[in-house]
């Protein structure tokens, strides 16, 4: 029992280093956040996205992370680690 809550806790943790600032999350510079006048708006798969200013045409997103699909997936496991 225990055995298989600290591997379900060592999961959930790894969701926090996938979406948090980290390889599943890349940025377009470490100072990203910090850029004047940043436009958001939804994806094709309903994804936040960021772009600067100058581009206007949304070309260039300033921060990528997993896809929809890949994102509920992980969620659903997580609730289902919650559940357990």
């Amino acid at each position: 029992e225990h055995e298989r809550a600290c591997k379900q806790i060592q999961e959930a943790r790894e969701f926090r280093q996938k979406y948090c600032k980290s390889g599943g999350t890349i940025y377009a510079s470490d100072d990203v956040f910090n850029e004047p006048g940043i436009q958001f708006g939804f994806g094709k798969e309903g994804v936040i996205e960021l772009y600067s200013a100058s581009d206007v045409d949304k070309t260039n997103n300033l921060c990528q992370v997993p896809n929809g699909d890949e994102f509920y997936k992980d969620y659903h496991r997580l609730v289902d680690i919650a559940n357990d």
